[in-house]
């Protein structure tokens, strides 16, 4: 018994051995089958380790530098369709019909002439030679230093150019090119501009503008074109901005545009009268200056009189600047103010800086004039006068005793006010000279009174002027009896007058508010009268206009080089330079194969490019050096397109290049895997037959088991 139990065990233990065996077997095949190698164990590979080791790091190797140029090619191919881009860009502007070498012809609008007929003008657009787009005012006012009579004509165009000329159309003979004006100062410098003057009899003021229709198509172009090119330069591709140098996450390009704000403060008409206000606003800043009669000329508004109080305009900003400086404060005002005659200029003093402009003037009331006829009428209701015509109904309030063939017609102009002011216009009309004739018709008893019409009506008109105030003003009489004897004055001095002209002062103690000048005709003669007072307008104007980007006379910058940055970086004004800018994208795509494809916004080509559309934004806004401006950006663009031309074949050849690596690393890599393979790679059918042998064993095992397990001696008898 006991023996047949050490047999029976032996036995199980041999079973066991058999079963376990052929597992492991079982296990190793199909660990082979589904990972497709011989084994995971690399010491099982003997004498081959060592290379399975190199040839799998090879093949990493090899995947790195895929993975890299398969991140860096979208970029590289972004580059070359912007540059293809800018390439079409320059192209284009390369045609005279995108970029005409001329600004085209003038085009002026019609005249508007509000000045309740005191100044009326006209523009002679052939004798003119216009060179910007500008809006003309004209401005007229009292001569300061001309003979009685004069107006000093004053044309501004609203950026910052100025002209002047004094006109007295009553000049015998009369004035050569005096109606001739040249321009001086702003972009608008060098125009001339021939006004005919229709009508000038007191202050009064006139507009018209000028357009250059083809500029302004081209300026829209040009700035659509600028627009675009900035917004390729600030192309992103993932996370990175492309031509932002290693910046990566900084947008490179900010205004193209930039330049210094220039803005222009001009003074036009008259000095003005005492207590009038001037007032300009500069970054919420405020500078008033009030006129306090000791001025005799613009400039000193903003230079002040010398006098207490003397700090004009351009005086208190300039002492405001030297207070912030002195402190070393953020500066309250960013700008240089400077002044040439009647117009201030603030420049701003960084590139791309801004800062607001409005002005304003204060005027006090101007003395109301006025005229009265007859305080009796002789016929106010026009009843008496034989022959009755338009006109006799017109000149009846004025006429205090009817002509008559034994008695002179006498009218009276009354002139009331309490106070003159420079620029007040007095007129007095008379005329339509009538003589009676006497003729007998059939009834003796009943003659026929008519009037013969001799001459026609003449002007006199008396225009205030500064030296008239004093004199008006210290009258003993009062002003009226200043200006009724200056009218009286002209009347007789006219030796084809109609009446006689005397003053008549009222009763009572002087000085008087009101005048007479009466008018005396001949015995038996008619005559008309009208008379009228317009009151002054000084017409002094304030102008404040920021002009356009580079619409000024502009220099413009030199091509820079690392560390400066171009003028156009979005980081010019924080920074100034960065080193960072400069960076050209490099990367490995093999080894010891450096690939430099990046295109940064400070490349020589790219500025030029740059430059030239500035110049040809220039050009639009300054139609007198159009042509000279226009073909230095053509000339640019010219070279822009050369060497961004070179730059694009150097991304050419980067994408080339990086592609062949590409290739190269994807073929290679295909070879390593094959030698992996070769190594440590299984013949997947031998290894499905021989796992399937062993399956197929691994069960007949386990059958013979299980029937030997049933067996016992009574069994094994039968």
């Amino acid at each position: 018994m006991t023996i047949g139990k050490v047999s029976s065990y032996a036995a199980y233990i041999n079973q066991v051995r058999t079963f376990t065996g052929t597992q492991g077997q079982i296990n190793d095949l199909s660990a082979q089958l589904s990972s497709g190698k011989k084994s995971a164990d690399l010491s099982f590979f003997g004498p081959d380790s060592q290379r399975l080791l190199d040839l799998k790091a090879e093949y990493a190797r090899r995947a790195g530098f895929q993975s890299a140029i398969d991140n860096v090619q979208p970029r590289i191919k972004a580059y070359d369709k912007v540059l293809t881009r800018l390439n079409d860009i320059m192209t284009d502007l390369s045609s005279t019909t995108r970029l005409p070498p001329k600004p085209g012809e003038p085009t002026l609008s019609s005249v508007v002439n509000s000045s309740s007929g005191d100044l009326k003008i006209s523009v002679d657009s052939i004798g003119s030679r216009f060179v910007t787009n500008a809006t003309y005012t004209i401005t007229s006012v009292p001569s300061k230093t001309g003979p009685a009579g004069s107006f000093d004509i004053t044309i501004n165009d609203g950026l910052g150019g100025k002209a002047t000329n004094t006109i007295n159309l009553k000049q015998i003979p009369p004035q050569i090119d005096a109606d001739r004006f040249v321009m001086t100062g702003g972009p608008g410098d060098g125009a001339v501009l021939r006004i005919g003057f229709d009508q000038l009899k007191g202050a009064g003021t006139s507009q018209f503008t000028v357009d250059f229709p083809d500029v302004v198509a081209i300026r829209e172009r040009v700035i659509g074109v600028m627009n675009e090119v900035q917004s390729l330069l600030n192309e992103r591709v993932g996370d990175r901005y492309l031509f932002s140098g290693s910046r990566y996450d900084v947008k490179p390009v900010s205004d193209l545009v930039s330049s210094k704000q220039v803005s222009k403060l001009t003074l036009t008409g008259s000095v003005g009268k005492i207590g009038d206000t001037y007032e300009i606003s500069v970054n919420g800043q405020r500078f008033t200056y009030q006129t306090t009669g000791a001025e005799t000329q613009l400039s000193d508004i903003w230079n002040g009189t010398g006098a207490p109080p003397s700090r004009g305009l351009l005086v208190q900003m300039n002492e405001m600047i030297a207070q912030d400086t002195a402190a070393g404060v953020p500066p309250r005002l960013p700008l240089i103010p400077s002044v040439q005659g009647d117009v201030v200029t603030l420049i701003g003093t960084q590139v791309g800086g801004k800062f607001d402009v409005s002005s304003r003037i204060y005027q006090v009331g101007a003395t109301q004039n006025f005229v009265n006829g007859a305080a009796t009428p002789a016929d106010p209701d026009y009843t008496t006068y034989p022959n009755k015509t338009a006109l006799d109904g017109v000149y009846s309030k004025f006429t205090a005793q009817l002509s008559s063939p034994t008695l002179p017609q006498v009218d009276e102009v009354n002139l009331v006010g309490q106070d003159v002011d420079v620029g007040d216009v007095f007129t007095i009309t008379v005329g339509n000279r009538r003589t009676i004739q006497v003729t007998q018709d059939e009834d003796p008893a009943t003659p026929e009174v008519v009037y013969d019409k001799v001459d026609g009506p003449t002007v006199y008109s008396y225009v205030m002027h500064d030296g008239d105030i004093a004199a008006a003003r210290a009258h003993p009489d009062g002003p009226m009896a200043y200006v009724a004897g200056r009218l009286a004055g002209l009347v007789n001095a006219d030796p084809l007058r109609a009446a006689d002209a005397a003053v008549v002062l009222p009763g009572g103690p002087p000085p008087f508010t009101t005048a007479q000048v009466q008018l005396t005709g001949g015995v038996g003669e008619r005559f008309g009268t009208t008379a009228e007072v317009r009151n002054a307008n000084d017409n002094n104007r304030l102008i404040a206009n920021t002009l356009p980007p580079l619409s000024e006379p502009v220099v413009f910058e030199d091509i820079v080089r690392e560390p400066d940055l171009p003028y156009f970086d979005s980081q010019f004004l924080t920074l100034n330079q960065s080193s960072k800018a400069f960076d050209k994208a490099t990367f490995l795509a093999d080894e010891s194969l450096p690939v430099e494809y990046g295109v940064t916004t400070t490349d020589p080509g790219i500025q030029k490019l740059v430059s030239g559309l500035r110049r040809a934004r220039a050009a639009v806004e300054n139609p007198a050096a159009y042509e000279k401006l226009m073909g230095a950006a053509r000339e640019l663009l010219v070279q822009a397109k050369t060497e961004i031309r070179q730059v694009q074949s150097r991304v050419v050849n980067a994408d080339a290049t990086v592609q062949t690596a590409h290739d190269r690393h994807k073929q290679i890599m295909a070879d390593v895997t094959s030698q992996i393979g070769g190594i440590e790679g299984i013949d997947q059918a031998e290894v499905a037959a021989r796992l399937r042998q062993l399956l197929t064993t691994q069960e007949a095992n386990y059958t013979v088991a299980g029937r030997i397990a049933q067996l016992s001696l009574v069994n094994f008898l039968a």
